[in-house]
């Protein structure tokens, strides 16, 4: 070391003009620095959801940032202005607390059990006092950790995508920290002297450090993060458990670990990007596939739909004896050795349905139902259940649908039978239904159109409604023209970005966003025909699954939580609607960025002037990582550039893009791709199980699949001629797929004769 001094103080004395200044404070980390303080603050403040609060720790610690920059710069201590800070933050204080809200604006927490908040409230305090002793790049540095942390800890509140914009913000923000400083300080030694190899070592340990940075960040993410959030759960536990060693903490941490389906009691709506998981969660075995619903909801707040007929009924059971194995031989072996005992529970007709005897058209059917990994906590029957057989000593029901077993948080759920009264889907018998007047009840609960903080009507969806069934008398032809106009005027999108908090969610998917997913759908249409004067709810459960012939069952995953609309036709019952099903799927098309910016970017975007702001400052930081650590290093001493890739011609472009979205459309209604056929066999394959039934489709498909892999293969550009051949099969294909329902196509993993 002493060594290497002496040279450089060699060299200081050989080339005097190259003396380094005593202090060189760069803005840009002091930037990285408030966007960091800024990031973890933002993820407190959002868990908190106190305005007042914000606004004080955000322009506080933007002050102090300005302060610190601003005595480095002019290189005055912070003794010059302790004084008037300790006054004004105690005047402060004072009239903080000597006002009746001013204190809430300090330490908003509405529990002051709620251990895990008041830990964010010390920490965001902390990082907002540090930001007016930043007289060091050390310090500046040091703000990531108690912003990690905080991060991490209002993680534990919930997992909304704004917390994920936070950690992306906070990530980035925390990369430059650390490869700029370290920048300043070799350009402090390359002032002093370096030679050209360590010149070079310089720079690749700064790409290293850079890269060991975003590994970092995403590992604390993931490791560090875990523990935190650990806390954080013990923390926002009852008083009573107070250190992590205690045995029931430990049982909830690690039942709040597995996968678990429930229905709950809130169904809140366009919460934002949704990610679909294959896990396995049942198999049911049925003639046919149907929607399988574990419970519904009633009453429309504005943003979410609740269920008000919850109450619980409890029902009991009857054991099976020998005069029943006839009724159930067909679908279990009563006689099988070492079984449970199962009891057969009859449920009764609720306030909400039709008796299964007077469902005009009705048809029975029966699905075993197998749980395949997870905790399920309801039970899931389509259409109206009418008898459930399991190994399980207790059944409650409510009026919504739902059904639960206390038996089932003991343990897994054994495999259980469900006979259900399953409503005629037939026009003729549906249209019929108008001459039967509406039950009181059902009118009271299920034409609720009021907003409950207000109690007035959403004009303008009742102007929508008007608008699409004008001159329709009978209210099935108006839930078809309902159900029509949103699969052409919106779009399905898992990732349409969360909806603002101060709009009525269907309003708002009507008339400005028109994308969204399940929940959204059904929300719309379900409003939309009270609004015309149809009883409608919501339901919620599972689409039927993929069928597996050699199971002869359909498999149910978490991708197939479904939301959908259920409308009530007197003498027939509740007939379930869902607007998604020709709805267009553009869920691809935003992930790659093709589409409508979501997520971070939609979020800026909501904020306005100040998003703006923010986002061309992460572009400025960017840009300065760019001309430092590239540009002045290796570019402009090389003179090279980055040569230009190829770009594919538009017009092939958009045949591969009509190509992908007709292979998304299939997959939807079962017809998916195995990974090893080729286009053309898959082509083949959808031949022939479904020419016969698809045959202008099939048609359609086999042409786009020769123009796809004409152009995707070659750098030769398509005409317009050959894209707008290709734009009409995939709307052919798009047509007669609507019109077949589902249950009729045959899905790939079927055999065929040869």
């Amino acid at each position: 070391m002493s060594t290497m001094l002496s040279r450089n103080l060699s060299r200081v004395d050989q080339t005097p003009q190259e003396t380094p200044p005593a202090d060189t404070v760069s803005i840009w980390l002091y930037i990285a620095g408030w966007l960091v303080s800024l990031s973890g603050l933002f993820a407190v403040n959002f868990s908190l959801n106190n305005p007042g609060f914000a606004a004080l720790t955000y322009s506080l610690t933007t002050g102090g940032y300005v302060i610190s920059y601003v005595l480095r710069v002019r290189n005055l201590s912070l003794r010059a202005v302790q004084t008037p800070l300790l006054v004004g933050i105690s005047l402060v204080t004072l009239a903080a607390i000597s006002s009746g809200q001013g204190i809430a604006w300090l330490v908003p927490v509405e529990d002051p059990e709620d251990r895990s908040k008041s830990l964010q409230l010390l920490f965001a305090w902390f990082v907002v006092l540090h930001s007016f002793t930043l007289s060091a790049d050390a310090s500046v540095l040091f703000v990531c950790v108690p912003c990690m942390t905080m991060i991490a800890l209002a993680s534990t509140q919930g997992t909304e995508v704004e917390l994920l914009n936070a950690f992306v913000v906070f990530v980035g923000a925390a990369t430059f920290l650390m490869v700029h400083e370290n920048y300043l300080r070799t350009r402090q030694g390359r002032v002093l002297g370096r030679t050209p190899d360590t010149e070079r070592r310089l720079f690749g340990g700064q790409v290293q450090l850079a890269a060991f940075c975003v590994i970092s960040a995403l590992l604390l993410a993931n490791v560090v993060a875990v523990p935190i959030r650990q806390v954080g759960m013990s923390l926002s536990l009852a008083g009573g458990l107070s250190t992590l060693n205690n045995a029931a903490v430990q049982q909830r941490m690690q039942q709040a670990a597995r996968a678990s389906v429930i229905e709950a009691s809130e169904l809140e709506l366009a919460r934002g990007p949704e990610t679909l998981s294959t896990t396995p969660v049942m198999k049911v075995i049925t003639p046919r596939g149907l929607y399988l619903r574990g419970s519904s909801f009633d009453f429309y707040t504005g943003r979410s739909f609740r269920n008000l007929l919850a109450q619980e009924q409890p029902l009991a059971p009857r054991e099976i004896g020998i005069s029943d194995e006839a009724r159930y031989q067909q679908y279990i072996d009563i006689r099988e050795p070492g079984r449970p005992s199962r009891r057969e529970f009859v449920l009764p007709s609720g306030f909400a349905d039709i008796p299964p005897e007077q469902m005009e058209g009705s048809t029975q059917v029966t699905q075993t139902v197998r749980p395949a990994g997870g905790r399920i906590m309801n039970l899931y029957g389509a259409a109206t259940p009418v008898r459930i057989l399991g190994a399980f000593r207790n059944l409650v029901v409510s009026a919504a649908g739902s059904m639960r077993s206390l038996d089932i948080p003991a343990g897994n759920l054994d495999e259980y039978i469900v006979v259900s009264q399953v409503p005629s889907e037939d026009p003729a018998i549906l249209r019929a239904a108008a001459t039967r007047p509406i039950p009181e009840f059902i009118q009271r609960f299920y034409l609720q159109v009021a907003n409950p903080v207000t109690g007035t009507e959403n004009p303008r969806l009742r102007q929508i409604a008007q608008e699409i069934t004008r001159g329709l008398l009978n209210p099935y032809d108006r839930v078809i023209a309902i159900e029509r106009y949103l699969e052409t005027n919106c779009k399905y999108n898992l990732q349409a970005a969360r909806a603002p908090r101060d709009r009525d969610i269907v309003e708002y998917f009507l008339t400005e966003s028109k994308q969204g997913y399940c929940d959204s759908f059904a929300a719309a249409m379900t409003m939309l025909c009270r609004y015309a004067g149809v009883p409608a709810r919501v339901a919620s459960g599972f689409l039927p699954g993929e069928f597996n012939e050699q199971e002869n069952a359909y498999t149910v995953r978490q991708k197939d939580k479904h939301v959908w609309t259920e409308v009530f036709f007197p003498g027939i019952g509740w007939v379930g609607f869902d607007a998604t099903d020709g709805a267009e799927d553009i869920s691809a098309q935003d992930r790659d960025g093709r589409a409508r910016r979501v997520g971070f970017l939609a979020w800026l975007q909501s904020r306005g002037g100040p998003g703006i702001a923010i986002l061309g400052v992460c572009i400025a930081l960017l840009a300065i990582v760019f001309k430092t650590e590239f540009w002045d290093r290796w570019i402009a001493a090389r003179g090279k550039k980055n040569a230009e890739r190829p770009i594919r011609p538009a017009t092939s472009l958009q045949i591969i893009t009509a190509y992908a979205q007709a292979c998304q459309l299939l997959e939807r209604y079962g017809l998916v791709r195995p990974a090893h056929l080729t286009p053309y066999e898959y082509a083949r394959e959808i031949s022939l199980r479904n020419s016969a039934i698809l045959p202008e489709a099939v048609a359609s498909f086999e042409h786009l699949t020769a123009l796809f892999t004409r152009y995707r293969y070659s750098a030769e550009a398509a005409s317009d001629h050959e894209v707008t051949r290709a734009l009409q099969a995939l709307e052919t294909l798009r047509a007669q797929l609507q019109q077949v329902r589902r249950k009729r196509i045959v899905p790939i993993t079927a055999s065929v004769p040869a």
